[in-house]
């Protein structure tokens, strides 16, 4: 609603007034940024981190569609899914999806439409081996071929902008669970898991949809101001909030202090320091404990059904 390329295409009066309820809306968190930057300590650092952006979508990728047309997926013969032309749907619906495929059958495919991840099938669901370490190794190279090369039937353009392996992507322990490829989406473009009519479909109106690129300002001592620094990864941050806390940065833990944004002279009297490989634990059992009181999760339940996050 406040994207400048779309402006001309607000033309009801409903549209009209959520343009200027959302320009209030940012009014309003901007002197809230006011406020708390002002009661902060002057030798504080302030940062505002968004985990991800927004903006405009209006072709609609159907992965698993587009999966079955190459031959990697298959519909169970008795899964009564409908073909539909709604992208959205909630968590029960994704996990309800995953019973409509045919184990046997199927090479990939994609579990959630948020995660732009691949998951190859490697175990039957009787426990056999469906690919062999070989197999895999040609199944995802194969597949991520083919991903790079998927256009857009109307247009011609490249649906992603980048596939990446799991190893390329993610680290640390857990690195298994990962998806096997991960989508970089092309601009405008979202995904749904659903069987839609068609492997692309154009909606008839723009929708919101997360954009890799976040937001991120800081302020505080020894930073640049006024400056606008490079770009870097998500995976940074931790680092950063470490060393603007003069702590070292463990030497096992992904990301870096990004360049370009510390002063020189700063630099020099705070070096950035390496400590010891963090010991992870695992996070304590919360099996049968209730977390919320019955108010708290109710009013939680309701913000997140709100939200579309479940049905």
């Amino acid at each position: 609603f406040l994207d400048p390329a779309l402006a001309s295409t607000l033309a009801t009066p409903w549209e009209q007034a959520v343009a200027a309820r959302s320009r209030d809306y940012f009014r309003q968190l901007d002197a809230l940024l006011a406020t708390c930057s002002a009661l902060a300590d002057p030798a504080a650092t302030v940062f505002l981190v968004s985990d991800h952006g927004f903006g405009p979508a209006r072709t609609v990728w159907y992965l698993n569609a587009w999966l079955e047309q190459h031959g990697y997926l298959a519909w169970a013969p008795t899964a009564d899914q409908p073909i539909t032309t709604d992208p959205q749907l909630g968590f029960r619906a994704i996990a309800r999806h995953l019973s409509y495929l045919d184990w046997h059958r199927t090479v990939a495919y994609a579990p959630t439409p948020t995660g732009h991840g691949l998951y190859l099938v490697r175990r039957r669901p009787d426990g056999g081996v469906a690919l062999t370490e070989d197999e895999y190794q040609r199944q995802r190279q194969a597949l991520a071929a083919a991903l790079r090369a998927a256009r857009h039937p109307a247009t011609g353009q490249p649906l992603v902008t980048a596939v990446a392996t799991r190893e390329e992507v993610f680290a640390g322990p857990y690195q298994d669970r990962a998806p096997d490829l991960v989508l970089s989406l092309a601009p405008g473009t979202l995904i749904s898991i659903l069987r839609g009519p068609a492997a692309v479909v154009e909606r008839a109106e723009v929708v919101g949809t997360h954009h890799p690129e976040g937001v991120f300002l800081a302020a505080g001592p020894g930073l640049r101001a006024g400056v606008q620094g490079p770009s870097f990864s998500l995976v940074d941050v931790a680092p950063l909030v470490l060393h603007s806390l003069d702590l070292p940065v463990p030497e096992d833990m992904a990301g870096r202090v990004p360049p370009g944004l510390y002063r020189a002279e700063f630099l020099r009297h705070r070096p950035v320091r390496r400590g010891p490989a963090s010991a992870l634990r695992p996070a304590p059992s919360t099996a049968g404990a209730r977390l919320f009181d019955a108010e708290a999760e109710a009013t939680m339940l309701a913000r997140l059904r709100a939200l579309g996050y479940i049905e």
